[in-house]
């Protein structure tokens, strides 16, 4: 009577592993849509503007203090990535047009940060990801 017949195990099976595998094509879809967006993340006190590959016509925004930019991946790799696939960020306080450094991509992925040694604010980068703090 509580035992259940060897068809009703194996459609509970068949359910169950079909669960699993639409569970993680979903995940694993929603975790590459955004895998390579550039993460600009202004922890300081200071407003910051950035601009692309040293060129002021490719002025790319403006962070207010205290927020995040995101620039998604398609927007970055269009407008910022030279012939060899790198693109530098030159980050500055805004309104004093003051470099507190640079930044260095390979497609969408973080290789150099360099911080100006006279700057109130410090960078760190990783993968995607760039975020400022006041020193």
């Amino acid at each position: 009577m509580g035992s259940k017949s060897k068809e009703e195990i194996a459609m509970h099976f068949k359910k169950t592993i079909g669960s699993l595998f639409i569970t993680t094509c979903l995940y694993g879809a929603s975790t590459l849509v955004f895998a390579d967006d550039i993460i600009l993340e202004n922890q300081s006190s200071y407003d910051l503007s950035f601009t692309m590959n040293h060129d002021p016509s490719k002025a790319t925004g403006f962070i207010p203090a205290g927020t995040t930019k995101t620039i998604d991946e398609a927007s970055f790799k269009e407008s910022c990535l030279d012939q060899n696939n790198r693109c530098t960020l030159n980050i500055n306080i805004s309104k004093c047009d003051k470099e507190i450094g640079t930044v260095v991509f390979e497609e969408t992925t973080v290789i150099s940060v360099s911080n100006s040694a006279k700057s109130k604010i410090w960078m760190t980068g990783n993968d995607s990801s760039i975020t400022f703090k006041n020193k």
